[in-house]
């Protein structure tokens, strides 16, 4: 009988010849799409520099649009080899990655001066791809491991001229940046001996990667990409190569390239906000063990104790994901009470039924009950993610729906839960309070359907619901909200502009109007679901972003954000407020914006389409059943 293991890697392997064979077929057969999809399940099955370039073949054949994001990556050590598996990685997410790389160990140079070629071209992210052997030699190497004072010294040294790269290149540029944090070396000179004493090399490390971490919060649009822990957990030793590292100042064994780039590509989906909203589970095999049905609540696997833990750990990270603003839905075929009975009665359930936002527990098959909470959520369908043990149901969700993110995890569970907290789309670079309120809100707006259907008509409604919308130029409360909004707002989004919160800043100091409006009803607060970006120039308002979140379309929240630009835009003065409408894939619903609210079409094209309105012989009132008002600051 042979080795399970050898007996599973045989399996793999002929799974991956087949998936290259396929690729290779699609390819040839000019079916883009096919080969793509091909060549994600090779990726996920064995990434590396092999399969990034059948990744990235299939992924220009594929006619599906994949989101540009341009990169510039200032290193102290070489990552040449690293950056076509990031351009595959990136694709495997729906990234366009266009990639530059800095000159070798110059980053300090690169970034001071203003005539480098970091600022010859513009990008959208900065990695500052760092390692401590380089940048902080003697807390490596131990020569000062127990000298105190010295240690506190080197500390205190890298991580002032680490702030002080930041904030010259926050200066010029608003990208956004990743930097890597120190790591430690496999051994640490002391020793145990250097966990005994005040002051040590580990200590030191940690020391200056707490120090930069609060650079990084002060200088803003920087996030702090924790290297040495994601060395760690492939194993300090395994991840180092001496013989690269002598050889080509490569210091990341080949083996490990392609975990290097999916550690950035945590950082850059959501830069990009190309992120799922929500994460639809099925319940059998996938959030306990067994089938309820036959099993009874009583008999499926889920405990404290294996084999039940690995649900548990698996409904433990999907409440993880809620906390960072992800909507959680149920899709099952099931008996319904079946199903409650186990959220009602079993000691071991993490997840309790007001954790989802949507039920679909019923004998349709999924892809309808797909669409219908797509709908339900007011969300696209590529914006939901899809959690199934079973095989068959995905491939039948993705035959059907392919926009949605079809989640194939391995068949082990016990693997979903880690996977579940570090896959990219579910990764987010801050929280808002709308993010961590987002499930009560969607249930406050499951209530406020329901009290619909009592009234006579859609009129009688909208007046019931007492709204109140309060519209506030930014403040440093509201940025990450209103950067987080230009991300991931794609129904509802005139332009579709992808902001930072640098960028809102750089905006503000320019002097452009930026406002957030917020929204409240009967049924609870909304918080800030739309913004508005603008910028003046001779005495006419341009409409550079306005958007609003899918959680208010229908309910004339439009027609009252304009209301209030037109009086900001009256307070200055302006005679007109000029708008563009950007063509997308998405953004139909507010395809008809300009012509409904009386702005004339000056010039059209196959990709957009630019509004002006006259002031002086147009207005847009703000809706009967609608309260509009102003914080203090806003008019001004």
């Amino acid at each position: 009988m042979r080795e399970p293991v050898r007996e599973g890697r045989q399996h793999d392997a002929e799974i991956i010849a087949a998936l290259r064979v396929a690729i290779r077929e699609h390819l040839n057969q000019g079916d883009g799409a096919a080969a793509f999809d091909a060549a994600v399940s090779l990726w996920d099955l064995s990434a590396g520099p092999a399969s990034a370039g059948l990744l990235l073949r299939a992924a220009a054949a594929d006619l599906r649009s994949q989101m540009p994001l341009s990169i510039f990556i200032a290193r102290s050590f070489t990552v040449e080899p690293v950056v076509p598996i990031l351009r595959a990685v990136g694709a495997r997410y729906g990234l366009d990655l266009t990639v530059r790389i800095g000159e070798f160990n110059s980053y300090s140079q690169e970034l001071l001066s203003a005539e480098s070629a970091a600022y010859n071209q513009p990008f959208d992210v900065l990695i500052l791809a760092l390692q401590t052997q380089d940048i902080a030699p003697l807390l490596w190497s131990g020569e000062i491991a127990t000298d105190q004072p010295a240690l506190e010294a080197e500390v205190a040294r890298v991580t002032s001229e680490i702030d002080a790269l930041l904030t010259a290149f926050r200066s010029r540029s608003s990208a956004t940046v990743i930097l890597n944090l120190l790591d430690s070396p496999s051994i640490v000179r002391q020793g145990v001996l250097d966990q005994q004493i005040a002051y040590g090399q580990a200590d030191a490390i940690a020391d200056a990667n707490r120090r930069l971490r609060s650079a990084c919060r002060r200088v803003g649009g920087v996030y702090a990409f924790d290297y040495g822990e994601a060395i760690a957990r492939r194993g300090r030793d395994r991840w180092h190569s001496s013989y690269h590292w002598l050889t080509s100042r490569l210091p990341i064994s080949k083996e490990f390239l392609a975990d290097l780039a999916q550690e950035w590509t945590r950082f850059l989906v959501p830069i990009a906000g190309n992120v799922a909203k929500a994460i639809v589970v099925d319940l059998d095999n996938t959030l306990w063990g067994g089938v309820v049905g036959e099993d009874g609540a009583d008999g499926i696997s889920l405990s404290q104790e294996y084999p039940g833990a690995v649900f548990v750990d698996v409904q433990r990270a999907l409440k993880d994901l809620a906390r960072r603003g992800i909507l959680l839905a149920i899709c099952s075929k099931n008996n319904e009470a079946d199903a409650l009975e186990v959220f009602e009665r079993h000691p071991d359930m993490q997840l309790r039924l007001e954790d989802f936002v949507v039920r679909r527990i019923n004998w349709k098959d999924k892809s309808t009950n797909l669409r219908e909470i797509a709908f339900e959520l007011n969300i696209g369908l590529d914006a939901i993610a899809f959690l199934d043990d079973n095989l068959v149901e995905r491939r039948q969700v993705r035959s059907a729906v392919p926009d949605v993110i079809v989640l194939d995890y391995p068949e082990r569970p016990d693997t979903w839960a880690a996977r579940l907290l570090s896959d990219p789309r579910f990764e987010r670079l801050s929280v808002t309070d709308e993010d961590r309120r987002r499930t009560s809100m969607y249930r406050a707006r499951a209530v406020q359907a329901e009290a619909a259907l009592a009234f006579e008509s859609n009129d009688e409604f909208l007046h019931a619901l007492r709204q109140t919308v309060r519209l506030q130029a930014m403040t440093k409360m509201t940025r990450a909200r209103i950067a987080q909004l230009t991300q991931k707002t794609n129904q509802f989004n005139l332009t579709t502009r992808r902001y930072s919160e640098q960028d809102l800043t750089e905006f503000d100091e320019r002097g452009l109007w930026i406002a957030g409006a917020h929204v409240t009803d009967r049924f609870g607060d909304h918080g800030l679901v739309a913004a508005v970006v603008a910028e003046a120039t001779n005495q006419r308002l341009r409409l550079d972003t306005m958007l609003m979140s899918c959680r208010v379309i229908g309910r004339g929240v439009e027609t009252a954000v304009l209301s209030g630009i037109i009086q900001y835009a009256r307070s200055r003065a302006y005679t007109h407020i000029d708008g563009t409408f950007i063509h997308t894939r998405k953004n139909a619903p507010a395809r008809d914006f300009y012509s409904a609210h009386g702005f004339a079409l000056i010039t059209e094209d196959d990709t957009q389409s630019n509004w002006t309105l006259d002031l002086s012989t147009t207005d847009a009132s703000t809706p009967p059943w609608i309260a509009l008002t102003f914080s203090e600051d806003t008019l001004r």
